[in-house]
């Protein structure tokens, strides 16, 4: 359940980067949430530390039928720096959590 949610919400934050960049209709949003899981997929499949280069190379096979490759190419840079970002503000937040949540020193 949780991996659903996981990829639900990183659909959601593709969605929303691809919109910032062109609007987008409602009879494009199966095809996108559903392309860009299949990218994401290969990324974790393939073994290239990061997934470097093969997210952005399989978004843009799959999905050039429905944005322009600049369009979607800024999208998917965009999407990298975003979810980027956020994992180093999470890492850094974790960092100042206690251990033992009972002892606050």
């Amino acid at each position: 359940m949780g991996t659903l949610w996981f990829m639900g919400l990183r659909s959601i934050t593709f969605l929303c980067v691809v919109f910032a960049f062109t609007p987008i209709t409602s009879e494009v949003y199966k095809p996108l949430m559903s392309g860009f899981g299949f990218a994401w997929l290969l990324s974790l499949v393939l073994p290239v530390p990061g997934g470097l280069g093969v997210f952005e190379a399989s978004a843009l096979q799959v999905l050039d039928s429905y944005l322009s490759p600049a369009t979607l190419l800024g999208a998917v840079c965009m999407y990298r720096l975003v979810t980027l970002c956020a994992e180093l503000v999470s890492a850094i937040a974790a960092y100042f959590v206690p251990e033992d949540p009972l002892v606050l020193s």
